[in-house]
């Protein structure tokens, strides 16, 4: 371990490139596993947990608070574009003159944010102590203001995670639920949804999948849509 971290600390190039691969590899696993970012919560303390070990990993291999501006773009820029095929209106193009665009703004990237980028900076934060306590730049060691805000982050990350992982409340409704799915919808999408679906209580209740629509069948299928519920009012207040 040593060796290795002589060898990231001999040229500040070679550590830069180190911290700018891993940051770089992580937003393609990222956008390959949770492409419109964590949905379940599973995914989400997972998510937290590797971009605190990705970060602690980048800023010990820097020693340097460059690498506390490095991992996470590097991260973002590259997530962002490795998701560029994907369409939704979270991942799309960033509209901020609707209250439409602001909710899909804050559901895809602000959360997304919260629950990845501010761990990734907290673990580089970590890195770069534990690199000068190793000897790398004494300098670069935390003050008293640097530990101060880093527990109050450590504290926001931790009650962040427990908020995460608290159980769902089972659901009741008095009227009857029919739950609309695409075949395609995106795998984490469906597992929740399902799981939901399962949990929930009601006089009667079905899910409904269309064969051959991805995220939005209302849209990619709207003459089948429009039939289906039509056929549903008819049937539930007959």
């Amino acid at each position: 371990m040593r060796a290795l971290l002589s060898f990231l600390w001999s040229n500040w190039r070679i550590g830069l490139a180190f911290a700018a691969s891993v940051a770089a590899a992580t937003g393609l696993v990222g956008a390959w596993v949770t492409p419109r970012g964590p949905v379940t919560a599973s995914q989400a303390l997972a998510s937290m947990g590797a971009a605190l070990v990705i970060g602690m990993a980048a800023g010990l291999s820097m020693g340097s608070r460059w690498s506390l501006l490095v991992t996470p773009v590097v991260f973002a820029a590259v997530f962002e574009l490795s998701r560029l095929k994907i369409d939704g209106p979270t991942v799309d193009g960033i509209h901020l003159g609707s209250t439409y665009g602001i909710i899909a703004f804050v559901v895809g990237r602000v959360v997304h944010g919260l629950l990845v980028l501010v761990p990734m900076i907290l673990g580089t934060a970590y890195g770069i102590w534990l690199a000068a306590c190793l000897g790398k730049d004494p300098s670069a060691a935390m003050g008293a203001a640097g530990w101060t805000l880093a527990g109050l982050v450590t504290l926001a990350v931790v009650l962040l995670a427990v908020f995460v992982a608290r159980p769902a409340s089972t659901h009741s409704l008095a009227i009857p639920v029919y739950v609309v799915i695409g075949e395609h919808e995106a795998r984490g999408r469906a597992v929740l949804a399902a799981e939901w679906f399962e949990s929930l209580r009601a006089p009667s209740k079905e899910m409904i999948t269309f064969k051959g629509s991805g995220h939005r069948p209302l849209f990619e299928d709207p003459m089948a849509f429009a039939t289906l519920m039509n056929a549903l009012l008819v049937d539930t207040y007959r």
